[in-house]
């Protein structure tokens, strides 16, 4: 084989694994990413569970208040409320670098339902957005 050729395939041979191992890195932080954002929604839903109002307000971006004050009234009434959530159905997927979706089986006494929800990351931390609909 001629110098060369030998060359050109050692810088080849070279450039694939540079890019295989930045593909692999990637592919690492996302899932890693993903696992953080689970990890942060099941800590949510256990206190939307629970009534543990601190926790959510903590956890939330919500749309529908101007300030965290407000929400934790609101927030405060949902203890009182018997509500089901399946930690197992609780999904997440990538949307962009720092927005993320969960899907996740709810329930209560007058509904039973799949909601999917955005989560955002602000100021290093991972959020549920609660959007206003209204």
């Amino acid at each position: 084989m001629k110098k060369s050729a030998k060359v050109a395939a050692i810088l080849l041979l070279g450039a694939v694994v540079v890019t295989g191992g930045i593909w692999t890195s990637n592919t690492y932080a996302s899932v890693n990413e993903e696992n953080e954002v689970k990890e942060m929604v099941q800590i949510y839903l256990e206190a939307l569970e629970n009534g543990d109002t601190p926790t959510m307000v903590e956890y939330t971006i919500d749309e529908r208040f101007d300030n965290d004050k407000d929400k934790q009234k609101v927030y405060e009434s949902f203890g009182t409320q018997k509500m089901d959530i399946d930690m197992d159905s609780v999904s997440v997927e990538k949307i962009e670098d720092e927005k993320m979706s969960v899907t996740f089986h709810y329930s209560n006494e007058h509904v039973s339902e799949d909601i999917t929800l955005p989560v955002v990351k602000e100021n290093d931390q991972w959020k549920v957005v609660i959007e206003n609909t209204t």
